[in-house]
C-alpha cells in the first residue's frame, strides 16, 4: 500500500534534511527545510530524486513554494494511492464526525439526533466520501464518480456510516 502518508513515514526514517513533512492529498507532500539548509530548486530535485530512488519509490515532480524558499512540494502524478480498509474506514468516520460538527455549529448549537442523521444518510455519506476523495485520491487519474458512482464501494461506505452511527456520541 503506497500513498503520500506512507511515503512520509519512509522519508522520516531516512533522516533526510527535511524538517517537516505534510501530506496535502494522496499524491502530494509539502516539505519544509530548516532555514540553515539552502537548497535551490534544482539541487533539491536532485536530492529528493536520489532519496526516492534509494527507497524504490516512484519518481516525482518537485516545485518550490513561491513565497517560502525553504518549502518544496513533491507530487507523484502517476501514483494511484492505496489505503487499507481500516484507514479508509477511519477517514470516512472522521469526515462524518466533522460534518456533524459543521451542522451543529451552523445551526447555533443544535445537535442533530441519530434519527435525523439516519434520515440524511445518503447526503452525509456522499459528502464524507467527497471529502475523502479530495484529500486522499489522485485527482489526475481518478474521479469523484469512481468513489461515489461505484455501487459496491458506496455500499461499503454505507456500512461504515452504520457502524459510525452506532458508536458516535452526540453532544
Amino acid at each position: 500500500m503506497i500513498n503520500s502518508r506512507k511515503i512520509i513515514q519512509l522519508l522520516q526514517e531516512q533522516k533526510t534534511d527535511v524538517q517537516e513533512y505534510k501530506a496535502l492529498d494522496g499524491i502530494t507532500i509539502e516539505c519544509k527545510l530548516s532555514e540553515q539548509h539552502k537548497f535551490d530548486l534544482n539541487s533539491f530535485k536532485q536530492y529528493i530524486k536520489e532519496v526516492l530512488y534509494k527507497l524504490n519509490l516512484p519518481s516525482a515532480l518537485v516545485e518550490q513554494n513561491k513565497e517560502m524558499q525553504n518549502v518544496f512540494i513533491i507530487q507523484f502524478p502517476d501514483m494511484i494511492p492505496e489505503y487499507t480498509d481500516e484507514e479508509v474506514e477511519q477517514v470516512i468516520k472522521d469526515n462524518l464526525s466533522m460534518l456533524v460538527q459543521l451542522i451543529t455549529s451552523n445551526s447555533m448549537g443544535h445537535v442533530p439526533d441519530k434519527d435525523t442523521l439516519r434520515n440524511h444518510k445518503g447526503m452525509l455519506v456522499r459528502d464524507a466520501v467527497t471529502m475523502y476523495f479530495k484529500g486522499y485520491a489522485n485527482q489526475y487519474k481518478q474521479t469523484e464518480e469512481d468513489y461515489i458512482g461505484n455501487l459496491q464501494e458506496f455500499e461499503k461506505y454505507n456500512k461504515i456510516f452504520d457502524k459510525w452511527l452506532l458508536d458516535v456520541k452526540l453532544k
